[in-house]
């Protein structure tokens, strides 16, 4: 009997000895969407003893000196980011979690689009203007999911407006195949010369990986403009990456948001 309890005994000390090493599980963001129209809020959990969630709004890592989460975070802001971690006395502080939050801009009338992929049609022609963006589940009906060389976006405001910006919010899975743009050109309607003129343009790249989440591009040219169409081309990869599993096959692009600034 002496023999089996003492190898017990030994294996508790151990346990208990190495808990300091155990690195704590980042805490979980509660959220309806990254965009919102006055103001959003946002809830953090963690449930286990002894623990607490710090968290930054300034962008910079959270640590035990930070804001101590206690309740939910009311957003107004038309930017606000927002990183958040798990600490412990008896464990290693968790990895960052980071969120981004949009305030509504300019109201979108209209916005047509190039046909997605039938298996993936989202959920409604204003679905890119719902406000519900910001979910990494591109089969969640909130998003439109293209495997085309080319996807075209007309974004017709109420009015003529001046214009500094343009936001596209895409999903990344990429062991799903689901990539960020190649290239996001824009231009925009100028009705004294009856035609496009070129807006802003930004090249992105899939060189090394990525995890699963959303990404919120924002485009702007020099100088602000005045219009009330902006055309969009979307250039997704045509062939994933050399490090990917699927390398040199089409990749897949899912947006499900835009905002105008």
């Amino acid at each position: 009997m002496k023999n089996m309890i003492l190898p017990f005994l030994f294996l508790v000390a151990v346990q208990g000895a190495s808990q300091d090493t155990f690195q704590l599980a980042p805490p979980l963001l509660i959220h309806e969407s990254i965009f919102f129209i006055d103001q959003t809020t946002l809830g953090i959990k963690f449930n286990q003893p002894e623990t607490e969630i710090r968290y930054t709004t300034n962008g910079k890592e959270p640590t035990e000196k930070d804001l101590l989460y206690t309740h939910p975070i009311v957003i107004k802001d038309m930017y606000t980011v927002i990183k958040a971690r798990t600490f412990g006395k008896k464990y290693y502080s968790s990895e960052t979690v980071l969120i981004e939050f949009y305030k509504k801009g300019k109201t979108i009338k209209h916005i047509s689009y190039t046909s997605p992929n039938p298996r993936y049609p989202g959920n409604g022609e204003t679905i890119l203007t719902d406000l519900k963006g910001g979910l990494k589940d591109f089969t969640a009906a909130t998003s439109l999911g293209y495997d085309k060389d080319s996807v075209e976006l007309i974004i017709e405001l109420t009015k003529e407006e001046k214009i500094n910006s343009i936001l596209f919010d895409f999903i990344q899975q990429e062991n799903s195949w689901v990539f960020l743009p190649e290239e996001i050109q824009l231009y925009y309607y100028n009705q004294k010369k009856n035609s496009y003129v070129p807006f802003g343009n930004k090249r992105l790249n899939s060189e090394t990986p990525s995890p699963d989440k959303c990404t919120a591009i924002k485009i702007g040219g020099k100088k602000a403009i005045q219009t009330k169409k902006i055309k969009a081309i979307l250039w997704p990869l045509k062939k994933n990456p050399d490090w990917h599993p699927g390398k040199g096959n089409h990749a897949w692009l899912f947006i499900d948001e835009v905002m105008v600034y």
